[in-house]
This record gives C-alpha cells, structure tokens and sequence, in this order.
C-alpha cells in the first residue's frame, strides 16, 4: 500500500533539493542529502556524498550561470520520486566532462529523474538527459534536418 503522506512528503524534499544546483543555497545540503548519497550517473572512481552534490552544482552553474529548471511532472510513490524537468540556460563556461568552451548559446533540454529518500533525505539518483539535442543547439553535432 503507498502511503500517501510519505510520497508527498519526499516529493517535496526533491523539489526542494532542485535549488541547490541553481543558485547558492548550500547550507542546506546535510540536511536534505544523506552523506552516503550514491549518484548512479556518476563516472567510475567520482567522488560521492555530498561533496559530489556541491562539485555538480558548482560546475552546473558554473556552465550555465542563468540555469533554470521548469518541472513538468513530479510523482512520487514512497521512497521514490520522479521528475520530468526542462533545463534551460546559456552555454557561458565549459561543459562538464567534455571540455567545450562556451558558446554563449541557449539551451532547452529534457531530463528525466529518479531520487530515492531515505528517512527524508535524499539517498540516490539516476538521471537521463537528452544531450543529443542540447549537442544540436550548442552546434556541436549539425541537426539532420
């Protein structure tokens, strides 16, 4: 049986969480992320915990200094919570992981997510972006069309 206050509850944890990586507003971050927090999209050997929280936040801004995430859904069943978000931004720093200058271009990109809360702190993540099309609109890969 969902237990309905729960899910609500943690919904409102993730949310919540989603204004750490757009702005500084780290002071909250032991109390909403477990200090074993497991980024499952993280490459082998990352740092985890809540020092991988604040490195991504701080690379995510440093990115995209004008980064907003729209929610267009949030469902949350016990321990876990799902978002469809709309990240938007302009390219202003280099990108995370590929080492591409800024090109002062802006951004709109699907991400998908999945957050585990664990007695009501953030525990894991899974994520799925759509960085094909954001590739496209950075002009790093040509559209087809």
């Amino acid at each position: 049986m969902v237990d309905v206050a729960l899910s609500e509850k943690n919904k409102q944890i993730v949310l919540t969480a989603m204004t750490l990586l757009t702005g500084d507003n780290t002071e909250r971050l032991d109390e909403l992320f477990h200090a074993d927090y497991r980024d499952h999209n993280a490459p082998a050997g990352a740092t985890q915990g809540n020092k991988r929280v604040l490195e991504v936040a701080e690379q995510v801004m440093k990115t995209f200094p004008d980064l907003r995430y729209e929610v267009e859904a949030a469902i949350a069943e016990d321990e876990l919570v799902s978002l469809r978000l709309l990240m938007r931004g302009t390219h202003k720093g280099p990108l995370m992981g590929m080492g591409l200058p800024a090109t002062g271009k802006e951004v709109a990109v699907k991400h998908l997510h999945m957050i585990r809360v664990v007695d009501g702190k953030i525990s894991d993540h899974w994520a799925v972006r759509d960085d094909l099309t954001m590739m496209r609109q950075l002009g790093v890969i040509p559209d087809p069309a």
